[in-house]
C-alpha cells in the first residue's frame, strides 16, 4: 500500500505543474521530452528481457504511453489541470469494460458505468460550456477519454501479454517507453506528410530554468519512477484496495491545484462530477474481483 501512496502523492503535483509550466508548448514535444526522459531513466535494463518480448512491449509502451501522453497533454490546451485530474477516474471503468469485453461477460451495469463516465465529465466542464465557448471545452474530454483508453488498454494488454513472465517490471519498462517513443515521433514525422491537428502550432524549445526542471521532474518522477513503483505495489494488494487507491490522486491533485498552483475551482461542479463517476466507478468495480483495476 505504501509504494501506491507514495506514486499517488507523486502524481498528484503533476496535473498543476503540466498546466503552470509546459502548456504553452507544443503538446507533442512535452510528450517526446517527458517519455525521452522516462527511457533513459530505465536504460540500464534495456537489454536485460527476452527478445522475444521486444515487439510486443513495444506495441504496449506505443499504446499505454505513447499514445496516452501525446493525447493526455495536447489536452491541457482545452482544460485546466484539476479538471484532467478529475476526468481521469474513467480508467478504471474502460479497464473493467475492456476485460470484461474480452471475456465477453459484459453486463448492464458495466454500460451504466461507461454512460455515469462521459455524464460526470461533462457535469465538471459545463459551468464553462455555458458560460463560453462550447467545442473547446468538449475537445478536452474528448481527448482525456482516448487517453483513459489507451491507458487501460495497456494495462489490459500488459497482464495478458506477461503472465506467467519470470522477469522484473524493471527489466520491461525500458522497452515499453522505447515504443512509447515512437507515437510522438510518428506524429512529428506525419506531421510534415499530412496536415495533422495541432501541427500549425509552432514548435520551439523551452528556454527557462524552471521549465526544464518541471520537465525532468515529469519525466524521471512521476513516468519513470512513479509507474514502476506503482506496478510493483499494485501486486502487494487486493483488487478491491487498488480500486479505491487508484484515484487517490484525484482529489489530492485538485487541492493541489487550489492551494499550490492557484487554479480557480468551481466546487459545486467539481463536486458533482466526482459523485457521478464515483457512483460509474463503483458500479464497473462491482463483481469484477479478478480484474485489476
Amino acid at each position: 500500500m505504501l509504494y501506491l501512496i507514495l506514486t499517488s502523492l507523486l502524481w498528484s503535483f503533476s496535473f498543476g505543474l503540466i498546466k503552470s509550466e509546459v502548456s504553452a508548448f507544443h503538446p507533442i514535444l512535452v510528450s517526446l521530452i517527458r517519455l525521452s526522459l522516462a527511457f533513459l531513466f530505465f536504460v540500464p535494463w534495456l537489454r536485460k528481457t527476452d527478445q522475444a518480448r521486444y515487439p510486443k512491449l513495444l506495441a504496449i509502451g506505443f499504446i499505454q504511453f505513447g499514445m496516452m501522453y501525446c493525447l493526455y497533454i495536447s489536452a491541457y490546451s482545452y482544460l485546466t489541470g484539476h479538471e484532467i485530474a478529475v476526468l481521469t477516474v474513467t480508467t478504471p471503468i474502460f479497464v473493467v469494460l475492456i476485460s470484461k469485453a474480452i471475456e465477453r461477460d459484459t453486463k448492464p451495469n458495466d454500460w451504466i458505468a461507461a454512460v455515469l463516465g462521459l455524464l460526470g465529465g461533462i457535469a465538471l466542464v459545463w459551468p464553462r460550456i455555458i458560460e463560453e465557448n462550447l467545442a473547446p471545452t468538449l475537445i478536452g474530454v474528448v481527448l482525456i477519454q482516448i487517453a483513459n483508453l489507451c491507458f487501460a488498454a495497456g494495462q489490459i494488454l500488459y497482464r495478458h501479454w506477461n503472465k506467467n513472465q519470470e522477469h522484473a517490471d524493471h527489466q520491461s519498462f525500458a522497452w515499453l517507453y522505447l515504443g512509447a517513443l515512437l507515437a510522438p515521433l510518428s506524429y512529428l514525422i506525419a506531421g510534415q506528410v499530412i496536415n495533422l491537428p495541432m501541427m500549425n502550432r509552432e514548435i520551439h524549445m523551452p528556454s527557462t530554468m524552471n521549465t526544464w526542471l518541471a520537465l525532468f521532474y515529469l519525466g524521471i518522477i512521476p513516468s519513470g519512477l512513479g509507474f514502476y513503483l506503482w506496478n510493483k505495489g499494485s501486486k502487494l494488494v487486493k483488487t478491491g484496495e487498488l480500486a479505491v487507491i487508484n484515484n487517490l490522486k484525484i482529489p489530492i491533485a485538485v487541492l493541489v491545484a487550489w492551494l499550490v498552483f492557484s487554479e480557480t475551482i468551481n466546487w459545486t461542479a467539481t463536486l458533482t462530477s466526482l459523485a457521478i463517476l464515483g457512483l460509474g466507478h463503483w458500479l464497473a468495480s462491482r463483481d469484477s474481483q479478478k480484474i485489476l483495476i
